[in-house]
C-alpha cells in the first residue's frame, strides 16, 4: 500500500517541525499518526508477503493430494458442513513425502468426530482463496489471509478422513 508509505513521509516531516519548535500536542499527534500508520504497513505487508518454496499454497490446481496434517483450531460445524482448519505437515507426492508448511480450510459435507489435535490423513484437490467482489461486501480473502489460510480443500465424506494420532495440539490451549 503505498499510500502508508507517502502518509509516513509527513508524519515525520511534521515530527522534526515539532521537534525544532517543542510543541508537544503537535509532537504527540504526529508521533501517533506515525505510529498508526506504521502499524496498517506492517499488517498489509505480513498479509500480502509470498508464500516460501514449501508452502501448500505453491500445489494450488494440482490434482488430487494426499495429505496429512494437524487440526489447528476447533472445527466450525454448521447444519451442511464443518469447517477445518488444518496446519498441514507434509503430502505424498510421486510416491515420496514431502515436507510442507501452512495452514488450509477443509471443508468437509457431513460433520465428523474432528477435535482440535487431531492429526489426520486425507485426500483433496486444493484451491485459492477468492472474494465473491461484491462491492462493499466481506471480505473472504482478507479475512482468512489473517488466519494465515490461503487454501482451501473440500472432501464430501467425513469417512475419507483417517484420523492418524489424537491429541496433539498444545494442552494449555483452551
Amino acid at each position: 500500500d503505498q499510500w502508508l508509505l507517502f502518509g509516513l513521509i509527513p508524519a515525520f516531516a511534521g515530527m522534526l517541525i515539532a521537534l525544532l519548535k517543542t510543541r508537544t500536542p503537535l509532537l504527540w499527534l504526529t508521533i501517533m499518526t506515525a505510529m498508526f500508520l506504521m502499524s496498517n504497513l506492517a499488517i498489509n505487508l505480513d498479509l500480502y508477503q509470498t508464500p516460501g518454496p514449501g508452502h501448500i499454497s505453491r500445489h494450488v490446481r494440482e490434482d488430487k493430494l494426499v495429505m496429512d496434517g494437524m487440526i489447528s483450531a476447533n472445527p466450525q460445524v454448521s447444519p451442511d458442513k464443518t469447517s477445518l482448519t488444518v496446519s498441514v505437515l507434509r503430502i505424498w507426492k510421486d510416491q515420496a513425502l514431502l515436507p510442507v508448511e501452512g495452514s488450509i480450510l477443509l471443508n468437509v459435507a457431513t460433520g465428523g468426530p474432528f477435535k482440535y489435535g487431531d492429526v489426520i490423513r486425507f485426500r483433496t484437490k486444493l484451491k485459492a482463496i477468492h472474494n465473491f467482489n461484491n462491492p462493499g461486501g466481506f471480505d473472504y480473502e482478507r479475512y482468512l489471509r489473517y488466519r494465515h489460510i490461503l487454501v482451501r480443500g473440500f472432501i464430501n465424506n467425513p469417512a475419507n478422513i483417517v484420523v492418524l494420532r489424537e491429541n496433539q495440539g498444545n494442552p494449555l490451549r483452551l
